[in-house]
Parts: structure tokens; sequence; C-alpha cells
């Protein structure tokens, strides 16, 4: 991204103007641009708010140009300005764009991610490009320092400051994955109890306790038999994993994974698509040899099930923490059995 493009991101993330229809991320990088997207819309549209965000299929808006500068415009039952997020936007979505900003009113952004292919020349880009009510900008493929430094602004947010070795190894093994990094960051903030207020030094140390760079492979049967619902599987495949020496806490994080996984797709399962266009949309992709099993256990959870399949993996992982504790795998246990048990009850 170039330097003044990165400095307009910036300053719209810290103070957004509501003068602007439109934030257009696009390039080679789509990791890049699906991460400044999904910051815009953790901020303009609140995750506990449910009727704050509206997604479009860019196939909709190329048949019906003026549905965006529509949508935009509408006002809320509640009077509640409302966020409109497009993903894999292409040049059919140039009319539709033009409309939007050539309209004489909108009070509801647009968060757009354009695909990897568009280039400045592309007919999307040019409609947007130059006008003051559109924020646009090209995300290109970060070289290793630049990796590094965006590893380094990406925990600040979450209150760790990484020593020069561990950015470059979380660089390294997830400077790519965008949404994998953050996930993880999240974890490394609660084990370390930081906040953007009450920062932590995070060090090579925290990242070898907790495993951040463990294959998930390691845990596929495990978490396919928790999030499947087969509690006597999941007990097979904890015991399994503990005879490896791996126990507790790690087998919790695997299975939280999957279920922030199932979240995310659920989230847009509940917007009207369905669970296999979910799976195919997903950033970063899912493999594609589990993507029938992870649509399948998309379709059954719910998201209520989800937030208390969460809970209950933090409140085990906790509890482990605790001078004096049970022993972890009888916690872990507990908890494991009781998120399978959710997921029978969701079917």
């Amino acid at each position: 991204m170039k330097a003044a493009e990165r400095k307009a991101i910036d300053a719209a993330l810290a103070r957004f103007d509501p003068a602007t229809r439109l934030v257009l991320l696009y390039g080679p990088d789509e990791a890049q641009a699906r991460e400044i997207a999904d910051r815009f819309t953790a901020l303009l549209a609140p995750a506990d708010d449910p009727m704050g965000r509206i997604d479009f299929d860019p196939g909709a808006l190329a048949g019906d140009p003026a549905k965006l500068a529509d949508e935009a415009a509408a006002v809320s039952m509640f009077g509640d300005r409302r966020l409109i997020r497009v993903d894999g936007a292409g040049d059919n979505c140039a009319a539709a764009v033009g409309a939007l900003l050539g309209a004489p009113a909108a009070g509801n952004p647009v968060i757009m991610v354009g695909t990897a292919s568009l280039k400045p020349s592309s007919a999307l880009i040019k409609a947007a490009t130059g006008s003051p009510l559109a924020l646009v900008a090209q995300c290109f493929v970060l070289s290793g320092r630049e990796a590094v430094d965006m590893v380094i602004e990406a925990c600040a947010r979450h209150g760790l400051k990484p020593s020069r070795q561990a950015a470059e190894a979380l660089a390294a093994g997830f400077g790519a994955e965008r949404g994998v990094l953050a996930r993880e960051l999240e974890k490394f903030a609660l084990y370390l109890g930081a906040t953007p207020d009450n920062a932590r030094a995070l060090e090579m140390e925290a990242l070898a306790e907790l495993g951040a760079a463990m294959a998930e492979s390691d845990f596929d049967a495990l978490v396919n038999a928790v999030a499947g619902g087969d509690s006597a599987e999941a007990q097979t495949q904890a015991a399994k994993l503990g005879r490896n020496g791996i126990i507790g806490i790690p087998q919790l994080r695997a299975v939280a994974r999957r279920l922030m996984t199932l979240s995310e797709l659920r989230r847009t399962i509940d917007t009207g698509r369905s669970a296999r266009e979910a799976v195919e949309a997903a950033r970063p992709p899912i493999f594609w040899k589990e993507r029938d099993r992870i649509s399948r256990q998309a379709s059954t959870w719910t998201m209520p099930a989800l937030r208390s399949g969460l809970s209950r993996l933090l409140e085990a992982e906790r509890r482990i923490k605790l001078p004096g504790a049970a022993s972890p795998e009888l916690l872990t246990s507990r908890a494991l059995l009781a998120v399978a048990h959710l997921a029978r009850r969701s079917r």
C-alpha cells in the first residue's frame, strides 16, 4: 500500500468521516484487504448489533446497480446508521459504485473488498478513484521487513510488545494470513493479561508455551469429534494426544479455534447464504479436504451454542491456570465433553 493510502486508512480508522460513502480495498494481497475491511466493519458495525450490518453479493449489484445507492440512503426503523459490506467485488460492480457516489445522499457507509485481479485501470477502481466521497487503497504483498512491521502494529492493538525475534517468528508463520494472526494475538493477550492500556511483553518463550506454530493436523481428529458431537471419539482422541504429551490448554485452544471459525461461518450463513457458500468464501481459505465436514458443522451449530462453547473452553483454561487446580486432564475432559454435548443439541 502506498504511503499516502496507508495514512488515509489509518486516519479513517482513528476517526471515520461520516461523509465517506465508500471504502474500497483491492489488490494482490487479499488477506491485507480483508483484514483492513474487518477493522472498518468492527468500527462501524459492532458485533453485538445484528441489525447494524448488511452483506451484498457482487452478483446482485451487477444485476441491479441502483440497489447499493438505495440501501446506502435507506434509514433504519431505529434511525441508526448501518454498514454495508461487499466482498469479492469486480468490474461488475462499477455501475453500482458510480450510482452510489453520484447519489444525492447516502448515510450508510459501504466497505467493499475487490478481487485480487483488479488494477488501477479496472472499471471499478476508476469509478471510485478521485471521488472525495471514496477512500480507495491497493494492497500489495508485504516484503519480509514490512510483514514484521505489520505484526508489530497488530500486536500493539492487542496490548502486546513483541521482541524482534517473536515478531519475525509470527510474520514467518502467519504474515500472509492476517485473520489467523489476529486470532492468535487474541489468545496471547488473554494468556498474558494484555490490553491496549496495559501492554505486556511477548517473548519467544510465550510462543513456545502456547504452541502457536503447532500443526493443526495434530488436533484434527479431536477437533472434528468435539465439533461433530461425538463424545466417545473425543475422549479417545484426547487420550491419544495425552499419550504424546499434548494435554490441557493446547487441546482446548485447538477446539476453540474451530469454534471461532464456525462462528465466522455462522455469521455469514445467518445473512442468508448457504453453508457451502460461506465455506467457499471464507478467508483465510479452508483446506479443501475439510470443506464438506466444516460445512456440515456450520449448518448444525447456532451462534448461542458457539458462544456457550467458547465460554466453557475459556473457563476451563482459566481454571487450569489457578494454583492448586484439579488435573488439566480432568478439566479439559469435562470442557470437551460439554462442548460435544452442545454440538449434539444443536442438531
